[in-house]
């Protein structure tokens, strides 16, 4: 669950610093501050390329350096949260990372497939469908970590999908995402009878998790 209290993040804390996308997550601006976690991610389709693509690392290779991420990502998001006193702070986008790298781990050959996998991660990461939500109700570092590596293997899922029988993922997309809306509609009827205030869209996005509180 992200808070909307936003601390100051010291970047030359190294915990800190690599916890939010090497500062990517913390850049400033309108825009990029209601988005951190779609900021966050961008520096991983980079990263990812470097690995895969540049270097040429085998399948077997980047399957290795996911779960070292996921590893190392258990004590920087720790430290790096007692740093800025927040639990899973909107900024703190390691877990992003590791989450889009689960969905890479499904990408076809092509630049495009590792730009629909940012796409397929965000969605699944914004929206938190079930099961994510299942896990990000959860507290503890791991937890944190989990509930992105769910949604990238699902965004992974999706894509791999895509490239097998994409009209037919499409038409599952496109379904999933009308329940979802319909679910939002009949919630936020349901709370305006109750009396009871509903997030607009744009802080649902900003805090996805508000909007099914």
């Amino acid at each position: 669950m992200r808070t909307s209290h936003k601390p100051s993040v010291k970047l030359r804390n190294p915990w800190q610093f690599f916890a939010t996308s090497f500062g990517v997550s913390c850049t400033p601006g309108k825009i990029p501050r209601k988005i951190p976690g779609t900021m966050g991610t961008i520096p991983a389709i980079g990263l990812w390329w470097l690995m895969a693509v540049a270097l040429s690392w085998s399948t077997e290779a980047m399957i290795w350096t996911t779960a070292l991420l996921f590893i190392l990502g258990l004590p920087i998001v720790h430290y790096a949260s007692d740093g800025i006193g927040v639990y899973d702070d909107g900024r703190i986008t390691w877990d992003e990372i590791v989450g889009y790298f689960c969905a890479a781990l499904f990408a076809p050959s092509g630049f495009g497939w590792l730009l629909l996998a940012f796409v397929l991660f965000r969605y699944f990461d914004m929206l938190k469908p079930w099961p994510v939500n299942r896990f990000d109700i959860r507290h503890g570092v791991f937890w944190v970590m989990v509930d992105d590596v769910i949604g990238g293997v699902l965004a992974g899922l999706l894509l791999w999908w895509f490239a097998t029988e994409w009209r037919i993922a499409l038409t599952a997309l496109g379904g999933h995402l009308t329940l979802m809306l319909l679910g939002r509609l009949i919630l936020r009827y349901d709370r305006k009878q109750r009396g009871i205030p509903f997030p607009s869209i744009g802080k649902a996005l900003g805090n996805p998790q508000s909007a099914w509180e």
